[in-house]
Parts: C-alpha cells; structure tokens; sequence
C-alpha cells in the first residue's frame, strides 16, 4: 500500500501524531503476525500521478 502527501511534512506530522498510535498498535501486531515484522516507513520520490 502507498500513502501519498502532499509534502514531506504532512507525512511526518501523521506519523507522529500521537493520537494515532494507540489505534494503530492492533493493526501493527497482525500485520507482524502476517508479513516479516513491523510496517516500515520508506521515502520515496513520485515521479509520475494518474488516476483510473
């Protein structure tokens, strides 16, 4: 999955808004059950946007 924003800053700021964390600790524990471990956070650059 890709969460795209609009600046660096917008994704930083989600990232550590604590009022998020305790409802995504339920989704992180099954997704370590399911995948190789913890979500990882990865910058990317876009290069290309097109919607269907």
């Amino acid at each position: 999955m890709f969460v795209v924003f609009e600046s660096e800053e917008q994704a930083r700021e989600r990232e550590s808004d604590s009022r998020r964390q305790e409802g995504l600790q339920a989704a992180r524990a099954t997704m370590m059950e399911i995948f190789e471990g913890a979500p990882e956070f990865t910058d990317l650059t876009v290069v290309d946007d097109w919607a269907l």
